[in-house]
């Protein structure tokens, strides 16, 4: 049962970025920029291959990796607001994806 609402929050997240990204694309302000989504995919699909090739050492290298370059980037290279938005996004989704990824618990 907690895997079905695991998921559901996953597929809410991803929906609300997508409809943030149309909002932009509509001409509204510009909040997130094409290498968010490459970053966050690219992130998703590293923890969550990471997390089920091999657990323990490297599902956490891998979740540490993420962690520490996303908060950099958006620290050194970003705004605030960005990463307001998209720095919690990560930690829930890196968290769901890797109790997914190891059977989800």
């Amino acid at each position: 049962m907690a895997v079905a609402s695991e998921i559901s929050f996953l597929v809410f997240i991803l929906m609300t970025l997508s409809f943030l990204g149309l909002i932009q694309l509509l001409g509204g302000p510009k909040i997130i920029e094409p290498f968010d989504f490459v970053w966050l995919a690219g992130g998703i699909l590293g923890v969550a291959g990471a997390c089920t090739i091999a657990t323990g050492i490297p599902c956490a290298g891998a979740l540490a990796i993420f962690g520490i370059a996303s908060f950099t980037k958006y620290l050194l290279f970003g705004d605030v607001f960005t990463m307001a938005i998209f720095i919690p996004i990560f930690v829930i989704l890196i968290y769901i994806v890797s109790r997914l990824a190891r059977g989800g618990g």
